[in-house]
């Protein structure tokens, strides 16, 4: 171990301060640009002494657990510098190309709409719940987190006594002991909630009370819901769901529509934010009313059904047959009748689609991080749409499939970046290419 002053000069990808020290570079955490602290270097880790000279970006940060916590890389920086470095981080992935200015968020803290917390033993057998600790399986005690909504953190708080209070054990991985190991929380718009309890038992000594107590004590969970996951694995949620009471899903009202949530259903975490995010795709499309159009990995339906207003007809594909069942719901439940839901691999219907010379004006595509794939973006050339409006909430997985989209004749027209995920190193970005006239 060694202590050196040291002067950062960059952040990471990761939101860590880079500095280097006898030729070697080195990351430490809670470092911005141009600060100049004392560290200590050990041989798997730096540690923070003390700052030296703070930049004038510096905020205070207000989460306890922020020194260990990975959840929140730049709560200690100001948002319009976060803002900045986004939009830079976009403008050095898609160079000599014109970034319009991120859309930052009204709401920087409690937007979460989708908590996941794991129960654990604390001190003197007190029940914690959080996240992990950056790098390791020992579980945070962040039942206040400040970007997750305030009635989710009451009801983290509440299911910690209550366990207490019925002596219901937090599941041991090492032990095999226990019953709970996380609950995962759906809040919506109008302050309803999913609350659903991930156990290694479908049954558990004091369940009904338990839930019981806790709906008594939160009027606004809507469903409550058992998911059975007894497998040694990192996935949080199991095959196997019970639900207790309610009909096993939350309704949220976005951009205009109303939408069923399910406890395994994807859904942006910020809610307005992804107002933000679906309106200006849709903008960007230029639709006009007559266009038929693909909302690739639909999921749920959300793209489609927002932009059904604006199009002739819009066909939704997803190959999660329970997204598309929830589709096929949110459509009528909106009285929605242009939109086609399908449950097939998106690549697979493309290849057929332009076989039987099926015509696409626009598609919309959200994959998930890890982007498309050769053969999907191939298939999608072979439909010749227009337009395609690519969001992406990992730009260098979408610089790449890109790049290839260019190779096949089509053209960046606008990059326009959303900031989804406030306080974090994460940003959503939205290109729109269109076919290059030969």
């Amino acid at each position: 171990m060694m202590t050196v002053e040291v002067k950062c000069k960059q952040l990471d990808e990761q939101g860590m301060g880079v500095f280097y020290a006898q030729g070697k570079r080195y990351v430490c955490k809670d470092l911005l640009e141009n600060e100049r602290a004392l560290v200590e270097i050990h041989r798997n880790h730096v540690q923070l002494v003390k700052h030296l000279e703070t930049s004038k970006e510096r905020t205070k940060f207000r989460c306890t657990q922020f020194e260990k916590c990975g959840g929140c890389q730049l709560s200690h920086m100001s948002y319009d510098k976060e803002c900045h470095l986004k939009t830079e981080k976009i403008k050095k992935l898609f160079p000599q190309m014109r970034v319009e200015p991120i859309l930052g968020a009204k709401q920087t803290e409690q937007y979460r709409n989708k908590t996941i917390a794991s129960f654990a033993k604390g001190t003197k057998g007190k029940i914690i719940a959080g996240q992990y600790e950056t790098h390791s399986h020992r579980v945070l005690d962040a039942r206040k987190c400040i970007y997750q909504s305030t009635l989710a953190n009451q009801i983290v708080e509440s299911c910690c006594k209550l366990m207490e209070k019925y002596k219901i054990a937090p599941y041991d991985e090492d032990r095999k002991t226990g019953y709970l190991r996380h609950v995962l929380i759906r809040t919506t718009s109008h302050n309803k909630a999913l609350v659903c309890f991930v156990s290694v038992k479908a049954d558990f000594p004091e369940r009904k009370k338990f839930f019981g107590e806790l709906k008594r004590i939160h009027p606004e969970i809507d469903t409550m819901i058992t998911n059975i996951n007894s497998r040694s694995t990192s996935v949080v949620l199991g095959e196997k769901e019970i639900v207790s009471f309610g009909e096993g899903y939350v309704t949220d009202d976005l951009c205009g529509c109303q939408f069923r949530i399910s406890s395994s259903t994807f859904y942006q975490i910020h809610h307005d934010q992804t107002e933000v995010l679906y309106s200006k795709a849709i903008e960007m499309a230029e639709l006009n009313g007559t266009e038929r159009i693909l909302d690739a990995y639909c999921g749920i339906g959300t793209i489609s059904m927002i932009a059904s207003g604006y199009v002739k007809e819009a066909v939704g594909v997803e190959i999660n047959k329970a997204s598309i069942r929830n589709a096929i719901v949110n459509a009528k439940l909106n009285q929605i009748s242009n939109c086609t839901y399908i449950a097939e691999d998106c690549t697979h219907y493309m290849l057929k689609a332009a076989q039987n010379k099926e015509h696409f004006d626009t598609v919309f595509l959200d994959p998930a991080r890890e982007g498309s794939t050769p053969e999907f973006l191939n298939a999608l050339c072979s439909l010749h749409p227009k337009k395609i409006v690519y969001i992406s909430c990992n730009p260098e997985t979408q610089k790449r499939d890109v790049q290839l989209l260019r190779k096949k004749g089509y053209k960046i027209c606008r990059i326009q970046p959303v900031d989804m995920f406030p306080r974090t190193v994460h940003v959503e970005n939205i290109i729109l290419l269109k076919k290059e006239l030969s």
